[in-house]
């Protein structure tokens, strides 16, 4: 199969957004595909790629890996601001529903800019199917544009709420504009249930994953610490609050020896929140902050943990539960998750601390220093949630997209 996955972010980004596709075109790329990773420049810098010779940088490419398109914006100086968030309030607006109504998107300027790229793509690479992950609906512009130059299908991916990331006015006109998807691949039975009231057509999930490789990591050596583990967005101040004062009332039903061993890590972007809300509790047990940190750093450091600890936000579904998972210690959220993300712990068991109130993750983690020696021998049900088994749900959605398009 060759296929173009088609997302906004950059692999290199250090953020979420980059995760999902580029994971799953490195995954692919393992299976035998070949597959061209269609993204923007890494912030919108200067290209990688000269267009005029991206034809035959496509051709001596080795496919043993995705070849990265990464194109720059061009023009649409308003998209440009209201970007960098520089336009007023009421102008911002005006050029929200300016872009949605007469382009169907709010990236145009790197829609434009991968329209120099496309015929080369398409004439020289000859691509089967076309895969667009939604974080904005640019993505699928550019699949469309791309899939009517190839002549070939196009399937949607949506990895983010479409009533969350698109204003109320236009949901339902921009769902009609990209009903002509083959298919559609979601992040989580909680995404295909919304997609579901806006989207006609067949829907699998596909979850993102973790590295196969982490499940044959040798455990950690053993520490003086006693880690609590926050990782991720915090989203809201208060739940931060709440998790510390759970960790604190823990922390202060332990001998002075245990109470001096006590860790709280911070691992994630949202830094100065946690700083801030941290500063009350430094006094009580140490805190340590991290900022964003690389896949494999994180995931050494989880595996030294008592517990790992996420924040649920109500808006959408948690990637992270299955990488904490693959931590193969157990993981407690605040607020309480959905049956969905109960289930995927269940399946592999491992314990989830589900908590709705401060007691609960006092209690929650109470519990885990009980069962502080449990080995959590998960790895062969933990191998389906990987990257490269997830990969075959999607390799499936693909193929028969590209096989229902040569039998139309």
């Amino acid at each position: 199969m060759k296929a173009v996955f088609v997302n906004h972010c950059h692999p290199d980004t250090p953020h979420i957004c980059a995760t999902r596709v580029r994971e799953f075109a490195r995954a692919m790329a393992d299976r035998g595909h070949e597959i061209i990773l269609l993204t923007e420049t890494l912030d919108g810098n200067s290209p990688n790629h000269d267009a005029t010779k991206v034809a035959d940088q496509i051709k001596s490419h080795d496919f043993s890996t995705p070849f990265n398109l990464a194109c720059p914006p061009s023009g649409h100086d308003f998209i440009k601001l209201l970007r960098l968030g520089k336009l007023p309030w009421g102008i911002r607006q005006l050029v929200i529903a300016w872009y949605y109504t007469f382009h169907h998107g709010v990236v145009t300027d790197w829609r434009q800019g991968c329209r120099f790229y496309l015929d080369a793509v398409a004439n020289e690479f000859n691509p089967d199917v076309i895969w667009a992950s939604f974080g904005n609906t640019d993505c699928w512009n550019i699949a469309r544009d791309l899939a009517a130059a190839a002549n070939c299908s196009w399937v949607a991916d949506i990895k983010d709420p479409w009533e969350i990331f698109i204003p109320r006015f236009f949901r339902k006109k921009l769902a009609r504009k990209f009903d002509d998807a083959a298919a559609m691949t979601c992040f989580s039975n909680m995404h295909k249930e919304e997609a579901d009231q806006w989207f006609g057509g067949s829907k699998s999930i596909v979850y993102s994953g973790f590295k196969k490789s982490v499940l044959t990591e040798p455990p950690p050596s053993p520490s003086d610490n006693l880690q609590i583990m926050l990782t991720g967005a915090t989203y809201d101040q208060i739940f931060l609050q709440h998790i510390m004062t759970g960790v604190l009332r823990w922390a202060d039903t332990l001998n002075d020896d245990e109470k001096n061993r006590v860790k709280f890590v911070y691992a994630g972007s949202d830094v100065g929140p946690v700083a801030s809300v941290a500063e009350g509790f430094k006094k009580s047990y140490r805190v340590d902050l991290l900022g964003y940190l690389p896949i494999e750093q994180l995931q050494a450091i989880q595996r030294k943990s008592l517990v790992n600890i996420y924040v649920k936000s109500d808006r959408t579904f948690h990637h992270k539960l299955i990488e904490l998972l693959a931590a193969k210690k157990p993981v407690l959220c605040f607020p309480a998750e959905i049956a969905e993300a109960a289930h995927i712990a269940e399946s592999v068991n491992i314990p989830l601390y589900s908590c709705q109130t401060i007691e609960d993750i006092t209690a929650s983690i109470n519990a885990c220093l009980r069962h502080s020696t449990t080995i959590y021998d998960a790895s062969e049900a933990l191998e389906n949630l990987c990257w490269e088994n997830q990969a075959v749900p999607l390799e499936n959605v693909l193929l028969n997209a590209i096989e229902e398009y040569r039998l139309d």
